[in-house]
């Protein structure tokens, strides 16, 4: 060996190097379009993170952490500037809807009045019960609409 070395050999290791970076490259770029397209809930997934961002920003809090199962709910929740239902398309339930507004919108209207003491403190909760078409989800509609609260479908 006088020290020189052969350009042929050079060429080669060169040649074989952009190849192996160049498949390399090619490979990932393959895994990060294929495996969404295997995940049979990745569609679903992506709509509820762009839900997510929207209801995040409506709210003004963009730094809540959340997880891929909290974000699926948050697809469901529903603006209340897009619920076009509002008690008077609700026809019957006078009583009803009497009692809703007494038990639920008027402490989001009036909380000044259920500040004090334990006894007028507003309920933590309402359960509305009774056959399917009764009219139940237009209620809630209603007093999500009303009280301009996030109404999850």
């Amino acid at each position: 060996m006088d020290g020189r070395r052969d350009p042929r050999l050079l060429e080669v290791a060169i040649k074989l190097g952009a190849s192996l970076i160049l498949s390399l490259g090619m490979s990932v770029l393959a895994a990060r379009w294929l495996v969404p397209m295997l995940d049979p809930s990745h569609a679903a997934k992506e709509k509820a993170k762009r839900s997510k961002m929207e209801l995040m920003r409506r709210l003004g809090r963009p730094d809540i952490k959340t997880n891929e199962h909290e974000d699926l709910i948050a697809q469901e929740a529903i603006n209340p500037e897009n619920i076009d239902v509002c008690f008077d398309d609700i026809g019957g339930l006078e009583e009803e809807k009497r009692r809703l507004k007494e038990i639920v919108i008027l402490p989001f209207t009036r909380p000044e009045l259920f500040a004090r003491g334990k006894l007028l403190r507003p309920p933590k909760g309402v359960l509305l019960y009774g056959p399917p078409g009764t009219g139940k989800t237009m209620l809630v509609k209603a007093i999500a609409k009303e009280t301009k609260a996030v109404f999850i479908n």
